[in-house]
């Protein structure tokens, strides 16, 4: 709390001193959860975090962005959520973004907030640089550097990428994202296209993605291939859903993901839209960069979301991966105070093929939003 206060001063301090105002935005979220893990220990916790989004207009050309979060903790633990213990805090933004109308671009410099079209590649932030232009040939272009690993700063082995995204709406949603990795620390190298189309039949629409992987190391070489395909059917107030990844390596998942987010619907073996089962550094999930199946990776989820009135919604879904298990999973969406308090009540059951023994999860998730 007193780091909190301590920053609220010093941005007043900004605002009266030097005229700066700023916006905010963020979100405070709290869940509880039990469950079991994949030594069918039975287990449950609280955790909360809050994340604060502060935006300043620094003249007309240069902005700051400022993104800390407060939290995650679990409630008892170790890291901020025992007694009278300090709460940790660590900003995830903390960039200037500087317009240049010359060039119809903005350079964004510092810790900045990215994520590919699917998610398969990187949706978090990272520390270098961005050059996003308004209209290059008709698309919309980022081109950026990301630096992920600083080595000994004498032997020169780091690990950057190195990232080109043009997308464009017209005259259908489309796009082209490409992420070219130099691993001095590996002596690797690593090229990754993730080219996407979007097609839209209402009420159907089909949300295409291709996968394209290719590494380079030493005197040898490897090249895979897989696809994201998502179908989506909307009967208002019904929409149901199919979502389709494959990938085929003997690694199971992208030669050189950097921070992937794929969100795949399910709670167990997955990825939902209101558990995540991260906890920290503990997981109680099998991403899909886990699973048992040595030659590919294939998992196909099939959900369903229907909106009663203006507060209550049902969700479920039913997924399996290939060679690794099956999930089933519902639950409630409850709007307390539209537009700004949310709380959803879940539950789902796996079934794992190694195991004789199911795994589960129940859980709330209660979100403030500002």
């Amino acid at each position: 709390m007193r780091k909190l206060i301590l920053i609220l001063l010093t941005l007043g301090a900004f605002n009266v001193l030097l005229g700066v105002d700023f916006s905010f935005d963020g979100e405070n979220r709290t869940r509880a959860a039990i469950y079991n893990d994949d030594n069918d220990s039975p287990g449950n916790h609280v955790d909360n975090k809050l994340l604060l989004g502060m935006n300043s207009d620094l003249t007309d050309e240069l902005k700051l962005r400022v993104n800390l979060q407060f939290g995650d903790v679990v409630w008892g633990g170790n890291n901020g959520g025992g007694i009278a213990a300090g709460i940790p805090v660590r900003a995830y933004e903390l960039y200037i973004d500087y317009r240049i109308d010359a060039i119809k671009s903005n350079l964004k410099i510092g810790q900045q907030y990215w994520a590919d079209h699917r998610s398969l590649m990187i949706d978090d932030s990272f520390s270098g640089i961005m050059l996003s232009h308004d209209d290059l040939l008709g698309f919309e272009t980022d081109l950026g550097w990301i630096m992920q690993y600083e080595g000994n700063r004498y032997k020169g082995n780091d690990v950057s990428t190195f990232l080109l995204s043009m997308q464009t709406e017209k005259p259908i949603p489309l796009g082209l994202q490409a992420f070219f990795t130099l691993d001095n620390d590996a002596g690797e190298n690593y090229l990754t296209l993730l080219p996407y189309l979007n097609l839209d039949f209402a009420p159907l629409s089909v949300d295409l993605t291709g996968i394209v992987d290719f590494t380079s190391m030493d005197d040898d070489s490897d090249l895979d291939f897989g696809a994201a395909v998502k179908g989506t059917v909307t009967l208002e107030p019904v929409e149901f859903a199919v979502d389709v990844l494959y990938y085929s390596t003997e690694e199971q998942e992208l030669n050189y993901s950097i921070s992937p987010y794929y969100m795949n619907g399910l709670y167990i073996f997955g990825i939902g839209e209101h558990f995540d089962g991260c906890i920290g550094n503990d997981a109680i999930d099998w991403y899909w960069g886990q699973t048992m199946n040595k030659d590919m990776y294939l998992g196909s989820v099939a959900s369903v979301k229907a909106k009663l009135n203006d507060k209550f919604s049902l969700f479920g879904a039913a997924g399996l991966i290939l060679d690794t298990g099956s999930e089933v999973n519902g639950g409630l969406e409850i709007s307390l105070i539209p537009e700004s308090l949310d709380l959803a009540i879940y539950g789902a059951y796996g079934a794992h093929k190694d195991y004789d023994f199911k795994n589960y999860l129940f859980g709330t998730t209660l979100k403030a939003s500002f």
